[in-house]
């Protein structure tokens, strides 16, 4: 358990998290007829009384929503290493193009100075 000293900040990252007695934001659950119900209440137990949520079902709830937003993570994370990836190699590919190109026109401007030192020479 991490402990916090009186005048620290917490960093928004660890204060996202997803609560049950917050509204959810976009997400919007329907059950059998088409009315939209709260995500949570599919999980619940249904009285006549009133909605108690099984603390297992909504353990695993919320470990089954955690597991899926990692394996998203995962996967973002690895299409954006590939795209880095092919923005260095295009990088680099033009760096060595362009070197290229330099070492063509040097080698060609010194033939060019050569043969016209030897017209000079010539005279």
């Amino acid at each position: 358990m991490l402990t916090f000293r009186p005048g620290t900040r917490v960093s928004k990252n660890r204060k996202l998290k997803i609560s049950q007695h917050r509204p959810s934001g976009s997400r919007v659950k329907f059950d059998e007829e088409g009315n939209p119900v709260a995500p949570l209440a599919i999980v619940a137990a249904t009285t006549e009384t009133e909605v108690a949520l099984d603390e297992e079902a909504r353990k695993d709830y919320y470990k089954k929503l955690g597991e899926q937003l990692r394996n998203v993570d995962h996967e973002d994370k690895k299409v954006e290493r590939e795209k880095r990836r092919e923005k260095r190699m295009k990088e680099k590919i033009k760096r060595k193009q362009g070197e290229m190109e330099e070492e063509e026109e040097e080698e060609e401007g010194h033939e060019g100075s050569a043969s016209s030192s030897e017209e000079i020479g010539r005279d």
